[in-house]
């Protein structure tokens, strides 16, 4: 993040960074099922999901324990933050 803040700097633009998270396997925490990021976006990868035979109620529960986590984070560390994505819809999940 530190040379992307020095080169938007240069070039004038502004600089954002949006949390994100994976969602993880609980008894295999270093793979991940998918991302939600603070938007409220979530990607699933729909092929692991199935073949882990996770269900699809189980899975919704990962992403909004994430997005907890997520808003946690933001409420302890940028109580002041208010996040504008153009172009994209809240809660929009792919599969």
């Amino acid at each position: 993040m530190p040379i992307a803040r020095e080169i938007s700097s240069l070039l004038n633009f502004s600089f954002e960074v949006i949390a994100c998270r994976k969602i993880p396997v609980p008894y295999r925490t270093e793979i991940s099922v998918g991302a939600v990021s603070e938007s409220g976006f979530v990607a699933f990868n729909q092929p692991l999901i199935r073949h882990l035979g996770l269900s699809e109620g189980y899975v919704r529960y990962l992403a909004k324990r994430e997005k907890e986590e997520i808003a946690d984070f933001l409420k302890k560390f940028f109580p002041q933050r208010r996040l504008h994505i153009l172009g994209k819809k809240k809660d929009s999940y792919y599969y």
